[in-house]
């Protein structure tokens, strides 16, 4: 429709909807007997069909909008009033942009359509209520049509205070813009858990997840922390660029040393909550968000308990109740549907004797790293509201709160939570203490529950208070040994020379993908909880972890986990495990790039293997240090090690570590300038891996297999070898994969002489890069698509196709092939004309 006429729809629907939304023949009372418009013509404004362009029609649109931004002011939703002239201009950009588009029609749909948003939001909160001024301060300041000398709003809590709603308001208020359309480029939200122990999220950490959002795939992220900052700088630089403003949501927030890096400039915006102001930013816009009035508070109540379409009138029948439980809620929104959830499932309880019993609880959350009180002295009173739930709750109840604490994620599976509770009722459990609001629902692929962190606070005291009694490090062990058991099923699927074979519990590669994914940071975290409890998963858990961190790209984690692995086996003494860890350090170092440490590394690691008299491990670190000697160009050091791991490997019958030898001494021919013995090497390879079944080592083969047969001009096997990559995608259910697949053959198909079919399968390579949301590759692809358009002499869509990939590249940060693709544009537009001008 056009990024005007679209703002324009939405902006009037948002002011309409604020308004309480009028019927349209109150609408069209506004301007007397006869009125200048009808009914439908109203509605085709408010449901995007149409926007006012006759003068009459503009003066009446003038009208309704005065008297719905006065009707919008009053209703309390935080509307931000425009002047009738930023209503003009919306308008007449909205005019302008329709005529416009009247004039021509786009070259095709690929090509006229944006790319896709990313809206990373959680649900906004269903029982947002008061916050009038806060919310129209939090708009003002993330309306892009204001300038403001800073782009970043910081919500923070007085004394830093938590449950007090910081949070809520800042998905309010994102879910308003949303509607808006005020981010044309996205909404990316991202939870720090800056106050979670050893699960905070750090800037490289966010960095990844919204390049990921933005459609970099995991394949095509820069090597290191410094190199995906800066892809992510140059990506908000495109987007500014190119008119589209990010909004990132960034939650959570303990200190700006966890954000610094990762806040965009104008015309983006960033919205943090935090418990602390976060000073050290002196450009933000700070807001400093109080407990809500007594009158929001016992709204709020009111609205809770009335959740569900129930007519529970308690809080309207006993007002004065109302007030004094709002009050003992320290009116704090946590507190109040804790206390709600508890009302709920005792409907018959009036508030006075709940009121009474809140009273007299004297057990509460203190000293939370703030010494604060509220009005009438009482430290912090949402620990009166958990206690008072706490103390509700049955036995059984009460044992599963103290032990979900102990879990070492940030959140648990139901089926996680079934092994640390021990209990084959597990699911009622926890869904009691969902309707305690003690424990969070997020419903999914797997249902999930999550702990608000005041309250996982609550729930560790008394924990450990009970730790005998509820044999609270047995059940740690039994979650730690379900953790590691259930990872190391999984990376079997992912290394078929894993010594862990899985016992049943994934069907195929893809769900044990999907729930290393899932339970990514939680396993994490379970290595740092092992430590303590001195189970092997504080080390096993690198070693088992890592074709999953490698093939995801989660470097850092990787390096982390190994570096932890390294220290502890190095105190106990274990020389062959240390070793081991040191092996999977060097490469991790390898994959970031960092060559010289990785050699260091795994030279220390071969040494004590050959110590040992380790023969197979010994192969293992040889070939590693041949593919290092090959990145660092040191091509007779290199040669040396793969020929020594491929003698090793035959002399313990590995086959197949025969064969990664055999397909790593391909590279290195290849990369000496030596395609034909590449090609007999890659060949053996994949014979070999063929014999073990391995299809994610073989597709990999094949792909270099194909590389190097095109270098040697053999296109009909480099198809070939590329069909055999298609087909394995297809099996192991790779999309993407199948995308890279297509674009390599069109490629091989252009190169040999057969433009034609390769424009096919370019054109399912860009629908499927488009589908998957990565929009580098899909820069790739369109490439291809161009040079293969080029040799069908069907000059003006190949220029317009390097056009398009070249500002794709602009977009992703990636200016060598911006530059090269911008080339073949200009010589395809230069060979038109001249075709042209010999006609």
């Amino acid at each position: 429709m056009g990024e005007h006429a679209e703002r324009f729809w939405a902006e009037l629907k948002a002011l309409r909807n604020s308004a309480h939304r009028p019927t349209l023949g109150k609408l069209v009372k506004l301007a007397g007997d006869p009125p200048p418009v009808a009914d439908a013509t109203i509605s085709d404004w408010l449901t995007g069909k149409t926007v006012p362009s006759k003068d009459s029609h503009v003066q009446f649109f003038l009208l309704m909008v005065s008297y719905l931004q006065k009707e919008a002011a009053a209703s309390g939703t935080g509307y931000t009033p425009r002047s009738l002239d930023w209503w003009r201009n919306l308008l007449t950009r909205a005019r302008d942009e329709r005529a416009k588009a009247r004039g021509g029609r786009p070259r095709n749909k690929a090509s006229s359509m944006p790319a896709p948003s990313p809206m990373m939001l959680p649900p906004a909160p269903p029982y947002f209520t008061g916050r009038e001024r806060p919310l129209t301060e939090v708009m003002e300041w993330l309306d892009p049509d204001r300038e403001h000398a800073a782009a970043t709003v910081v919500v923070s809590a007085v004394a830093g205070m938590g449950g007090v709603g910081k949070t809520a308001l800042a998905l309010h208020a994102a879910h308003q813009a949303r509607h808006r359309r005020w981010f044309p480029g996205g909404i990316l939200f991202a939870d720090l858990r800056g106050y979670s122990p050893h699960l905070a999220r750090n800037a490289h950490a966010v960095v990844d997840l919204f390049l990921h959002a933005l459609g970099i795939r995991a394949k095509d992220l820069p090597d290191t922390p410094d190199e995906r900052l800066q892809a992510w700088q140059s990506l908000c630089d495109s987007l500014a660029k190119q008119g589209r403003p990010l909004l990132t949501v960034l939650d959570n927030v303990r200190d700006t040393e966890q954000i610094s890096n990762v806040l965009p400039v104008h015309p983006h915006r960033a919205l943090i909550t935090s418990r602390g102001k976060l000073s050290a930013l002196q450009t933000a816009h700070r807001i400093d968000l109080d407990p809500l009035n007594l009158s929001d508070a016992v709204a709020l109540l009111d609205r809770a308990l009335r959740a569900g379409g129930t007519n529970d009138e308690r809080v309207i029948t006993h007002a004065d109740d109302a007030n004094r439980l709002a009050t003992l809620c320290g009116c704090l929104p946590l507190a109040i549907q804790i206390i709600a959830a508890l009302l709920r499932d005792q409907p018959w309880r009036n508030l006075a004797a709940l009121a009474e019993d809140f009273a007299d609880s004297r057990d509460r959350l203190s000293a939370i790293a703030y010494p604060s009180t509220d009005a009438e002295q009482r430290p912090l009173a949402v620990r009166a509201s958990i206690d008072l739930s706490y103390q509700h709750l049955g036995d059984r109840q009460r044992k599963a709160f103290r032990l979900l604490s102990a879990s070492p994620g940030a959140d648990i599976t139901t089926s996680a939570a079934r092994v640390l509770l021990d209990n084959d009722d597990t699911r009622a459990l926890l869904s009691d203490l969902d309707r305690a609001h003690l424990l969070q629902n997020r419903p999914g692929p797997e249902e999930r529950w999550v702990m608000h962190d005041l309250i996982r606070l609550f729930a560790d005291e008394h924990s450990r208070k009970h730790s005998e009694l509820d044999l609270r490090s047995a059940a740690v062990t039994r979650l730690l040994d379900h953790y590691l058991a259930t990872a190391q099923a999984a990376s079997s699927h992912l290394n078929k020379q894993s010594s862990f074979p899985d016992p049943g519990k994934f069907a195929n590669r893809e769900l044990a993908l999907t729930w290393l994914e899932a339970e990514h940071s939680v396993l994490l975290a379970c290595a740092t909880e092992a430590i303590t409890h001195n189970h092997p998963a504080s080390f096993t858990l690198a070693f088992t972890l890592a074709p999953f961190l490698d093939q995801r790209r989660y470097v850092d984690d990787w390096i982390a986990l190994s570096n932890a692995a390294v220290s502890q086996l190095h105190a106990a003494g274990d020389r062959v495990n240390e070793a081991a860890a040191l092996s999977n350090l060097a490469s991790a170092y390898r994959s970031q790039r960092r060559f010289d440490d990785a050699l260091h590394i795994e030279t220390a690691a071969l040494d004590i293997f050959r110590e040992a008299r380790l023969r197979a491990p010994e192969a293992d670190s040889l070939l590693t240090l041949g593919l290092i000697h090959t990145d660092l160009r040191n091509f007779n050091a290199a040669l040396e090690n793969l020929t020594a791991a491929l003698d090793a490997h035959r002399e313990t019958s590995n086959r197949h570590g025969e064969a990664m030898a055999l397909d790593n001494l391909g590279l290195l021919f290849r990369s000496t300038g030596r395609p034909n013995q590449a090609v007999d090497y890659h060949s053996s390879a994949i014979v070999i891996l063929q014999e073990h079944e391995d299809l994610h080592r073989e597709g990999m083969a094949q792909d270099n297999l194909g590389i190097a047969l095109t270098m040697t001009q053999r296109f009909d096997e480099a198809i070939t070898a590329h069909t055999r990559f298609l087909t394995i995608c297809e099996a192991l259910k790779d999309r993407h994969g199948m995308g890279q697949a297509l674009n390599s053959l069109g490629f091989d198909l252009t190169l040999a002489g057969k433009p034609g079919e390769a424009v096919g399968l370019l054109t399912e390579a860009v629908k499927i890069y488009q589908e998957t949301y990565d929009r580098h590759s899909e820069g790739r692809a369109l490439n291809n698509l161009g040079g293969a358009l080029t040799k069908l002499r069907r000059l003006r869509e190949a220029s317009d196709y390097f056009a398009e990939a070249s500002a794709i590249y602009r977009e992703t940060g990636d200016r060598h092939r911006e530059r090269e693709a911008a080339l073949n544009s200009a010589k395809a537009h230069n060979q038109l004309w001249l075709s042209r001008a010999q006609t």
